[in-house]
């Protein structure tokens, strides 16, 4: 799916929102993020975060495995793929 100028900086607001403790807002745009852009390995990863910080740890597990597939090279994806099994 092609990236539009509307949506480049969905995942920067999403970042944006969860800084300052807008969660609702977070989850929202990280969702419009990674339905814009399945393959964005930073919105998949932050919102996998996210979603293991709110205990939302089924759909965390989800995220962060696909952002693992998408980018195994990434320590931090694998260190949040650890603490939602935990």
């Amino acid at each position: 799916m092609s990236v539009g100028p509307e949506d480049a900086g969905l995942t920067q607001r999403a970042i944006n929102a969860r800084s300052v403790g807008d969660i609702d807002t977070a989850i929202a745009l990280f969702e419009q993020a990674i339905s814009a852009d399945p393959a964005d390995v930073v919105a998949l990863s932050n919102y996998g975060r996210l979603l293991t910080l709110t205990f939302s740890l089924n759909r965390a597990l989800e995220v962060l495995e696909a952002a693992s597939d998408l980018q195994p090279s990434d320590a931090q994806v694998w260190l949040d793929l650890a603490t939602a099994y935990e």
